[in-house]
């Protein structure tokens, strides 16, 4: 499995076992509060936020990965990671719909309206319009993480069951190359 990929497949992992734990069941939110609540993520621009992200991993981290592995194996990775980012794009208008559950459910009336207020001032249109920027912007820092993360991962993955020297060499490489690309990212 490819680096990318298991660190993409944890984070997943996580944000279940977090739903998993949270809180009990709250009632049904009301038809208003479903529609104050689509109302604020569409002002949050959220589908947009969506899009640029995806493309920024698209750019940054995906697009490299292939370039780790054996020649023979870096067209099927690319073939992969545009499948897989065509199906994250066509996830997206389900994950809007399941966020305005959420805020729906998990935001007082109040409190919509609020937020609302927010994204509509000039303040929140600023912030909005600077996020895409300001996340292009820790893509280095992520990036120049993301090796030792997954090395501790990779290790503590060994402990628990047995390694072989192939494996071990081939993360190993992985993590090298990975290393290599943040640096070469990192300002200065």
């Amino acid at each position: 499995m490819k680096p990318c990929a298991m660190l993409m497949g944890a984070a997943a992992a996580l944000v279940l076992t977090a739903a998993a734990a949270a809180e009990p069941a709250s009632p049904p939110p009301t038809p208003a509060a479903l529609e104050h609540a689509r109302h604020v993520i569409e002002e949050m621009h959220a589908e947009k936020l969506y899009d640029q992200m995806i493309s920024a991993i698209e750019t940054s981290v995906l697009s490299s990965t292939a370039k780790d592995g054996p020649a023979d194996k870096q067209q099927y990775a690319q073939v992969f990671e545009r499948a897989y980012l065509e199906q994250v794009r066509a996830m997206m208008p389900r994950l809007t719909d399941e966020m305005v559950v959420i805020y729906a459910t998990d935001f007082t009336e109040q409190e919509l309206t609020d937020i609302d207020r927010f994204y509509a001032s000039p303040t929140g249109q600023s912030m909005l319009a600077k996020m895409p920027r300001i996340g292009e912007q820790l893509i280095p820092f992520l990036m120049g993480q993301l090796p030792t993360a997954l090395g501790r991962a990779f290790d503590q993955t060994c402990e628990q069951v047995t390694c072989t020297t192939a494996q071990r060499a081939a993360m190993a490489k992985a993590l090298d190359a990975m290393k290599a690309r943040a640096a070469a990212t990192q300002p200065g």
